[in-house]
């Protein structure tokens, strides 16, 4: 949801208590913003969990090692951090909590939230092209594809999984030399600013490598004008 906002300021009432001002957790300097005036400031973080084989463990070490403490962090902020519920089964006698797992429609709409400030994703990563799409079924050939989705520019997005980071190589026309001039980029910057950050894997991410020490990396946001013209022509090589 939108909360009312002052200044460098953030406005937040809690069931039960007292408004308070907490700061805004963004950087502010791009915004069109006046002393003394309301704003309507995006708060609210998704965070979503994909699929995952019974065999597997990456995907709960990732959640357990980045995902979920990011989340922490956001909420520690002042953020609404939204997931899917738990559940609970037994297993032997005992109770486990389980994650509601979320499927390709409900990530793509929670990227279009427009009350978004951020997204956390942990699962599955697609192996090829399009470089750094989201494969939150096991069944299936579906995915979330790297593209434009948000509604406005994100402050991060923090995405957990196989080649989550993976750059794709882009061609697109330089007028001063009159070629076609290549480079390579994450395509999930379309949807951050360039204030922002994009965390992910560009590599597989199995759990021997997490044992070993595989950390995501962190790109910084980039200008909008990057990705107006330019032609892809498939994920870079690795």
């Amino acid at each position: 949801m939108r909360k009312k906002a002052s200044i460098g300021f953030l406005r937040q009432k809690k069931r039960g208590s007292l408004e308070r001002e907490i700061p805004v957790p963004y950087p502010t300097h791009n915004m069109n913003i006046k002393k003394g005036g309301c704003y309507n400031v995006p708060n609210v973080v998704w965070f979503d969990k994909g699929e995952e084989h019974w065999y597997e463990s990456s995907i709960s070490m990732m959640a357990r090692s980045f995902a979920i403490p990011r989340a922490k962090e956001y909420e520690k902020k002042g953020y609404l951090v939204r997931k899917k519920g738990v559940w609970r089964r037994i297993i032997f006698g005992m109770w486990e909590l389980k994650w509601v797992t979320s499927k390709e429609r409900e990530i793509i709409d929670h990227l279009k939230d427009k009350n978004l400030a951020a997204y956390i994703y942990v699962g599955h990563g697609l192996k090829g092209d399009p470089a750094g799409g989201l494969k939150p079924e096991l069944k299936g050939q579906g995915a979330v594809n790297p593209g434009k989705i948000s509604p406005y520019r994100l402050e991060a997005m923090h995405l957990f999984g196989c080649n989550t980071a993976r750059t794709t190589f882009y061609k697109r026309y330089d007028e001063n030399t009159n070629t076609m001039v290549g480079f390579h980029i994450q395509t999930w910057l379309i949807n951050i600013s360039k204030y922002g950050i994009l965390e992910g894997f560009e590599v597989p991410t199995t759990g021997w490598r997490l044992r070993g020490g595989l950390k995501p990396k962190t790109f910084s946001g980039v200008p909008a004008s990057v990705f107006e013209g330019p032609i892809p022509f498939g994920p870079s090589p690795q």
